[in-house]
């Protein structure tokens, strides 16, 4: 379920970045001043842009290589299922940061923010492109929280693999009794 969740997640986040923050020219948009230096002005210009950008970054930063290691347990290595399960608790603290981070700068943005800082007047009409605008969409807080669901919910069934494997370790250095003919037909 963790690893399916990563998959869709990372998947879900890469194309959400893509359409959302890379389209953009510095002609198009006047808080970039036509320099190249500002382009990301287009997405960070309101403080609601911002609070996004920062948002589906980190969540690409979390998701992307969630997924790619639960694809690489298959494997079997336990150095990289052990690695999974603690980048999944890692994951809980940077979701916590970043739950906290981009909900002040919303906050922030509720009283800075303004509809003229996306799309000003050019004359007598609104549609001077200031900055992109961003909105969010019943999918993006569906796949939100449902990274959240599945990273809290699951985390300590994950982690029990993490038990499990010291309960291997264990087992291995432990010397086996040498068994004789009698203690084979014994039930």
């Amino acid at each position: 379920m963790f690893g399916t969740t990563s998959v869709i997640s990372a998947l879900y986040w890469m194309q959400y970045y893509y359409y959302h923050f890379w389209y953009g020219s510095v002609s198009k948009y006047a808080a970039t001043d036509g320099v190249q230096k500002n382009l990301y002005l287009m997405n960070c210009y309101t403080m609601w842009g911002l609070a996004e950008n920062i948002n589906a970054i980190t969540l690409l930063v979390q998701w992307i290589p969630t997924a790619l290691v639960w694809i690489l347990t298959a494997t079997n290595n336990d150095s990289l299922i052990w690695f999974f399960v603690v980048w999944a608790g890692i994951m809980h603290y940077v979701d916590a940061i970043r739950f906290v981070v981009v909900g002040i700068i919303k906050i922030v943005g509720f009283w800075y923010d303004s509809p003229t800082a996306t799309e000003s007047f050019k004359g007598l009409e609104r549609s001077y492109h200031v900055s992109k605008e961003h909105s969010l969409a019943y999918w993006d807080f569906a796949m939100e929280w449902m990274g959240f669901m599945v990273s809290f919910g699951m985390y300590l069934d994950l982690h029990t693999i993490i038990e499990d494997m010291e309960v291997r370790k264990v087992e291995k250095k432990t010397i086996a009794p040498v068994k004789t003919v009698d203690d084979d037909l014994r039930f």
